[in-house]
């Protein structure tokens, strides 16, 4: 019925010409898909290994997690020594964490009071959160959501 409509009224062509425009462009659409399963992959991945630290210095690695499920943040700290063996390792689940940023600012100060129980040997402290470890590093004065977990951390 509704054919018969639109030939009548002389817009079948212009919807038939429509319909066509979309099927062209799905066509391309699908040959682009094609094209790109054709290609072969130009840059290898690569994955980051963890390595040790040389000879009898201390490594310490510190990460954090979010399960966006339960809305909890967990963070992680391992010290290893020079051969990769593992000292030390701790979890934490952060309850009263704000943010993702609060939590890394958390793990890196709990990496932080690891390495100092450590006197005696060269400790190197590696993370993700280079935000928070540039603002431990820094001279100027930090005004961010982490600025009382960084001015602790640089008074240890």
């Amino acid at each position: 019925m509704r054919l018969m409509r639109l030939m009548r009224e002389g817009s079948f062509e212009s919807h038939w010409q429509k319909f066509l425009m979309k099927m062209n462009g799905l066509e391309r659409y699908v040959r682009e898909l094609d094209c790109l399963e054709e290609k072969a992959l130009t840059k290898e991945v690569t994955r980051e290994v963890w390595v040790p630290s040389s000879g009898e210095d201390i490594k310490i690695n510190f990460d954090v997690g979010f399960n966006s499920e339960l809305f909890r943040l967990g963070s992680g700290v391992v010290v290893r020594d020079g051969m990769g063996k593992v000292i030390v390792s701790k979890v934490i689940i952060h309850e009263n964490a704000g943010s993702a940023f609060a939590a890394k600012a958390h793990s890196c100060l709990e990496a932080v009071k690891m390495g100092l129980n450590l006197k005696d040997r060269k400790i190197h402290i590696e993370g993700d959160s280079l935000s928070a470890i540039k603002k431990c590093i820094s001279d100027s004065s930090d005004k961010s959501e982490i600025c009382s977990i960084i001015q602790y951390i640089k008074a240890l």
